[in-house]
């Protein structure tokens, strides 16, 4: 697999819990159920059975092995994102990109798949602080975009994620 500036790259987010509160701000529609609406605001995300269901907004559907929630085309531009609960810290984080939800035994799994150069909107800023010198940022831009690259290339074709959010790979929020 080549990588290029276009690349989605699959982030493994660190999330916990059978249940996370999500907020949608912008467009979004869901890959599993085309006839599903998705008005901005907040719902929640839970495992049922196997299944993965979706809550809030007027909507109580549980959509099966995957809930994908699909970013409109740019719509909004940045401020177009969806806002995930991640249980772990009690911090609420604004994700680009896609993300797709999967049951992970009794907990749910966050992905999120995003192009590689937005990927690195949030991998710099918490790489190292803002207020080292142009260079050094421009430098952590490279090397951040090589390993991922990298990781990219590695992954095998049956993996669901190249990296995870953390100092396991780079921390990316």
């Amino acid at each position: 697999v080549s990588a290029s500036s276009s690349s989605i790259i699959r982030v493994r987010v660190t999330t916990s819990g059978s249940s996370i509160n999500i907020n949608l701000n912008g467009d979004y529609t869901i890959k599993e159920d085309s006839s599903a609406t998705l008005p901005r605001g907040a719902y929640t995300i839970s495992v049922s059975g196997s299944n993965v269901k979706i809550k809030g907004q007027g909507i109580d559907k549980v959509i099966g092995k995957n809930l994908t929630f699909v970013r409109g085309a740019n719509i909004g531009g940045d401020n177009n994102h969806l806002t995930i609960d991640t249980n772990t810290d009690r911090k609420s984080i604004n994700y680009l990109g896609d993300i797709v939800f999967t049951v992970n035994g009794t907990s749910l799994r966050v992905i999120n798949h995003i192009p590689l150069e937005q990927y690195l909107y949030g991998v710099v800023a918490y790489e190292m602080d803002n207020s080292w010198p142009l260079e050094a940022l421009k430098v952590q831009a490279v090397c951040a975009r090589s390993y991922a690259y990298e990781a990219m290339s590695s992954s095998s074709s049956s993996s669901t994620y190249d990296i995870v959010d953390t100092t396991s790979d780079q921390v990316y929020k």
